[in-house]
């Protein structure tokens, strides 16, 4: 831990590949300026390395690609330095005092389909490192339609230099992609594009509350009133990403179902209220809607479960005093996948909205000219402006593990393993990047990390995040907590303060992740590491499961978080005696557990139980070609997958 940080977010110093400047323009996307109808100049964003979700007020999402964007904020104190110069300068905020940062060497992608896409795009840029800067664009059905590259890197000295470019066709989506590159002043416009946004009203005029949250949220749409054929046509057309339909009076044009359907499965979103749902099953199917009853007369519509396509609308949404329709809506049941997101007369009442498709389609059970004016127009705002951008939900936790060592000493963390009776499916020794892939793939559930030496990767911190909110577990070991607040907030650290002589560790609360394990002496050898470690506090959520120096201390050591499914050890497993923190490892690791009881694989239907079901259920699997099915890992569903599940059953669970 002695040598020189060179970067940002590591301490490993990139060689200089100074070439001179390269552009590559395809005839839709060139360089060129325009005046923006809108400008993120970072100022909103709280600074201190937090990671940034999206801009321009949540409209366009920031997708990690595989990084994240980090807010800094200099007059606070962050820096952020441009190592192609000696001395390295801090670079400088275009305006303001704020300015993103991609974390680490990698890409982000900004996401503008949400909008209806853009016809222009401008940020000031500096690169941190030695490297080559690329920005591309990508239209709304994902196709690349302008590459453009800096070999040396945007800007120079600090000082970011502004990229502008217009379009002939609708931006979807932006890619940059740099050596920790910054990012200020973000712009875009959308003129002279086609709307991309479908709106189709039918009714009465004073009553076309999705026209006003629409209009609220100053989208640019296509508007089709009362015509059920020209609604198939522009459903058909493929002009369209999104589509707001409020049909309460009639019936759709023959055919509406099936376009519909395709509409979904082509992976466009619906926002949809339609009274007569009960009668078309195929419209339910498309929506994700398992049944649908219906009702006369109109009725309060109620938060269920907090779900963010309320936004800040009020609950419930009240019914008004006219009442123009004889029917109006549907009481509905949510197929297998789908969500119901808001009810009917209580928050436990029968459901109002479904939510389906990947978070790709609402639909609503209810009709709008039969509520509060201003309290429908809010909750059609709050969802309109989440189901046009939602990112498909997370996936379940996985089943497979990885096990990360950087540069450790001695084979501490592989012994525990093997004691614990934990297989890695992946092992990894100092690959760094390698490991920010397995904590983004959603088949790995557990990961055990032990990290003495190095920076992660930059994009580690959040890919980290993003696996315990995903239900997840880890197990970690890391030097440098101290300085990584946003690994802290994951691990349910609230302070973590260096320290660096050996010190041991004790149990703290009769934890049952010690096991037998009294106590960790250190190594009476010298340590091998400069910085041993960190004493922490937990937030909240958190305990101190384990202390230094001598019970009771107060100095934490071993921190357990995440509903028990985080455990941070706060010290450098080589500097401590061998076998005694070869043992609390594995203890510790056979309580945080193996993430899909692996050790009882013969359980197919988790029913804690061995019966006829599991081999039902081990049929099913092997029908379907589930991964779970091949029992003998040869990559085939063969007889002998149904030979090796038959022994393991044989061999029950302990």
């Amino acid at each position: 831990m002695g040598f020189v940080e060179m970067k940002n977010t590591q301490k490993v110093f990139a060689a200089s590949a100074l070439v001179a400047l390269a552009g590559t323009a395809f005839a839709q996307v060139t360089p060129g300026s325009f005046t923006p109808d809108a400008v993120d100049n970072m100022e909103s964003y709280p600074g201190g390395r937090v990671f940034i979700g999206s801009l321009f007020g949540g409209s366009v999402p920031v997708v990690a690609s595989p990084l994240n964007l980090a807010s800094i904020n200099i007059a606070a104190g962050d820096t952020w330095f441009d190592f192609r110069s000696s001395p390295a300068p801090q670079i400088q905020p275009t305006s303001g005092t704020k300015f993103g940062s991609i974390f680490g060497f990698g890409g982000i992608e900004l996401n503008f389909a949400g909008i209806g896409g853009i016809s222009a795009f401008s940020a000031s840029l500096c690169a941190a490192g030695f490297g080559v800067d690329t920005i591309e664009f990508f239209d709304l059905d994902g196709n690349n339609i302008g590459t453009f590259q800096d070999f040396d890197g945007f800007g120079a000295g600090g000082i970011m230099e502004t990229q502008s470019f217009t379009s002939t066709v609708a931006i979807g989506r932006v890619r940059i992609d740099g050596p920790e590159t910054t990012i200020d002043d973000v712009a875009y416009a959308q003129g002279d594009l086609p709307a991309q946004i479908l709106l189709y009203s039918e009714g009465l005029a004073g009553f076309r509350h999705e026209q006003s949250a629409a209009d609220s949220l100053g989208l640019n749409y296509d508007h089709i009133i009362s015509d059920t054929a020209a609604l198939n046509s522009a459903i058909a057309s493929g002009d369209y990403r999104f589509a707001i339909i409020h049909q309460p009076a009639n019936n759709f044009a023959a055919g509406f179902d099936g376009l519909l359907s395709s509409f979904v499965s082509g992976g466009n979103r619906v926002h949809f209220s339609f009274w007569n749902l009960d009668a078309s099953p195929s419209l339910q199917s498309t929506l994700g809607v398992a049944s649908a009853v219906d009702f006369f007369a109109p009725r309060p519509v109620f938060n269920n479960a907090s779900h963010p396509s309320w936004g800040a609308a009020p609950s419930p949404v009240a019914v008004s005093g006219s009442d123009p329709w004889n029917d109006n809506g549907d009481l509905m049941t949510a197929a297998s996948g789908a969500e119901i997101v808001s009810t009917f007369d209580s928050t436990t009442g029968p459901g109002a909205t479904i939510v389906a498709n990947d978070n790709k389609t609402l639909v609503n059970g209810f009709e709008y000219d039969s509520m509060d004016a201003s309290g429908v127009t809010r909750l059609l705002i709050a969802q309109i402006d989440w189901v046009r951008t939602a990112a498909p939900p997370p996936p379940p936790p996985g089943c497979q593990v990885v096990a990360f060592t950087g540069s450790d000493t001695k084979p501490i963390l592989d012994n525990a393993l093997a004691q614990a009776g934990i297989t890695p499916d992946l092992r990894l020794f100092d690959d760094f990047f390698g490991l920010t892939n397995a904590l983004n793939n959603p088949d790995f559930g557990l990961a055990v990390i032990s990290n003495p030496c190095c920076f992660f990767d930059g994009g580690t911190p959040g890919a980290l995040a993003n696996f315990v909110a995903n239900g997840n577990h880890v197990h970690m070991s890391f030097w440098n907590m101290d300085a990584e607040p946003s690994l802290q907030a994951t691990m349910g650290i609230a302070s973590a303060v260096d320290f660096f002589t050996q010190r041991p560790v004790f149990p703290q609360g009769g934890h049952p992740s010690w096991g037998s394990v009294t106590s960790v002496p250190i190594d009476p050898a010298p340590t091998p590491w400069f910085d041993n470690g960190d004493t922490m506090t937990p937030a909240a959520g958190g305990t101190v499961v384990g202390v230094f120096d001598a019970p009771g201390s107060g100095q934490g050591a071993i921190i357990v978080a995440n509903g028990d499914r985080t455990l941070f050890n706060g010290f450098d497993y080589d500097s401590m005696d061998t076998s005694a923190v070869t043992n609390l490892v594995a203890a510790q690791l056979g309580w945080i557990g193996d993430p899909c009881g692996a050790g009882c694989y013969a359980d197919c239907d988790g029913d804690g139980i061995l019966t006829i079901f599991d081999f039902l259920c081990f049929q099913n699997a092997f029908a379907t070609s589930d991964p779970y099915a091949d029992c003998d890992g040869d990559g085939l569903f063969t007889i002998f997958d149904f030979l090796c599940f038959q022994n393991a059953f044989a061999v029950g669970c302990d």
